[in-house]
């Protein structure tokens, strides 16, 4: 089953497993705790995790503590992993110049020092100096920037103070912030580095205080900066991926010399599977991405050995793959001026991040058996292309083409049939019977708009 609005909740290691929590909207949530998954309805999912803050709750109080004060909200502080060496939970009063965050040697993730907040990549911003935050990859804010996040969180504490709500910026007894970064630097730009506010303070037993912590991350700076720039073998090897680089360069950019025609005689040669998807996808700047997409089954491999890969110009370099896909190929035909991606599935972009998921498996199969010969080649059914159409509006493009619409005009019969609305329903769940009838209406515009009201609520 695959879900294009699915939300990861939470994700990190507790205790050395890996702990993800995924909500896949309208169909159900799914807790994976290394090579476990629990798929709960939204319903079961409160249960259990009202049992295990219960659970939790009656932990705390055999220390004497108030799980109370904490704010559900944060769970993914670091200090999660080390929730069994809490000692006390107490309100106290700290000078912002005290308090303490974790930044970056050289905006590199890999290397973490503690600064105070007036040197961190949020207040330097303040300043003017975007490049720490513009290179930090936020996970938990989506369509939102670094900088729009930094700058709505300035004017939420401006218009209503802090704490609001009763939440608190939370540290360890030495000052170190475990949630509440950006809430510290906007108070100090509003108020300055020596006012005073309230804070959540975790007493943890065995915790490094930020001298020793410091004295720990510089040794692992000093490290990387000699293994890096004197160690003769990482030099060598350094000198040796740039040769091989530079001679490898021509083939990151690849401009087809054969006709699109021609790659898909190829393809049939190859005994490769296929149908297309002659249908353009766009993004949501508008921007064309690819004006064919073709669906190979088990020949991506193949494809890439053939005519190797267009790396540079692929519009999903950076995307990530879920659910184990492989990335789709991207190449230009010169002769035809035709951008064409080759994906080894129907994809689909996640509706919460830069990611593309596979389609159902009902709907991938329904597509191969379905795919209609034409003078040669396979080309997906016209219920196919609607959906890749409406997906790829709703999803991505976050817009409908006059050329799109009048495309789904033209093929009303099908799109009112009962198998597209099953093929559909595998995808956008109960938004289905909405989106057929404001299609069904010409109510193109307002496509959109329902849909996110539907994820929203």
């Amino acid at each position: 089953m695959s879900n294009p609005a699915v939300r990861t909740l939470f994700s990190g290691y507790i205790k050395g497993k890996r702990f993800q929590v995924e909500d896949n909207l309208g169909e159900a949530i799914h807790v994976h705790i290394d090579d476990l998954r629990v798929s709960m309805t939204v319903e079961e999912y409160r249960r259990f995790v009202k049992a295990v803050l219960d659970a939790a709750d009656q932990l705390f109080a055999l220390k004497g503590l108030d799980w109370n004060l904490l704010d559900y909200s944060s769970f993914d502080w670091p200090w999660l992993n080390g929730y069994d060496r809490i000692q006390s939970i107490r309100i106290e009063p700290i000078k912002l110049s005290e308090l303490y965050t974790a930044s970056f040697f050289l905006d590199k993730p890999f290397l973490p020092i503690n600064t105070k907040i007036n040197k961190s990549r949020l207040y330097r911003a303040f300043k003017g100096d975007f490049r720490g935050i513009d290179s930090y990859k936020q996970v938990n804010m989506f369509n939102v920037s670094n900088r729009q996040r930094l700058m709505q969180m300035y004017e939420h504490i401006s218009k209503n103070g802090y704490p609001f709500e009763n939440k608190y910026i939370m540290t360890n007894q030495f000052g170190l912030i475990y949630d509440g970064d950006h809430r510290a630097v906007c108070l100090m730009k509003i108020h300055g580095k020596d006012y005073e506010i309230p804070v959540i303070k975790l007493v943890l037993d065995n915790e490094k205080s930020i001298k020793e912590q410091k004295k720990a991350q510089r040794a692992n700076i000093f490290h990387w900066i000699f293994k890096t720039l004197f160690n003769p073998i990482n030099l060598a090897k350094s000198i040796a991926r740039r040769i091989v680089k530079k001679q490898d360069k021509k083939f990151e950019t690849i401009t087809m010399g054969i006709s699109f025609s021609e790659f898909i005689e190829k393809i049939n040669k190859l005994g490769i599977k296929y149908f297309i998807i002659n249908v353009p996808k766009y993004d949501k700047s508008g921007k064309l991405i690819a004006d064919v997409n073709v669906v190979v089954q088990n020949g991506l491999d193949d494809i890439k050995n053939a005519f190797g890969e267009d790396i540079e110009r692929n519009p999903y370099k950076d995307y990530a793959m879920i659910y184990s896909i492989n990335r789709p190929l991207y190449y230009f035909f010169e002769s035809e001026k035709i951008s064409v991606i080759v994906s080894e599935t129907l994809i689909c972009k996640s509706k919460y991040e830069d990611a593309l998921l596979p389609m159902d498996k009902y709907v991938q199969k329904y597509a191969r058996v379905n795919a209609v010969c034409i003078k040669g080649k396979y080309y997906a059914d016209d219920c196919i292309k609607c959906m890749y159409i409406l997906l790829n509006s709703l999803l991505e493009s976050r817009s409908f083409k006059e050329e799109e619409v009048l495309f789904l005009k033209n093929q009303i019969n099908c799109i009112t049939s009962n198998n597209f609305s099953e093929l559909m329903r595998k995808e956008l769940f109960g938004f289905t019977d909405y989106l057929i009838e404001l299609i069904k209406k010409d109510q193109f515009s307002s496509i959109i708009e329902r849909y996110e009201e539907n994820i929203n609520y």
